[in-house]
């Protein structure tokens, strides 16, 4: 094993954290984007199946 200080221990936790945090971005971006088309979805139907005497 190689001696590894705690800087490299810190170091390589703030790699692993630059990796992962734009993937948790883009999931969250995309999770977001899924959430706002089912919500349209839903107000167009809505829309489609009220009653046209209430507008």
């Amino acid at each position: 094993m190689m001696n590894v200080g705690p800087w490299e221990i810190v170091f390589i936790l703030l790699l692993i954290g630059l990796l992962v945090l734009p993937l948790v971005v883009v999931l969250k971006m995309l999770s977001m984007e899924k959430r706002m088309a089912i919500i349209e979805e839903q107000l167009q139907k809505t829309e489609e199946e009220a009653d046209p005497e209430l507008f």
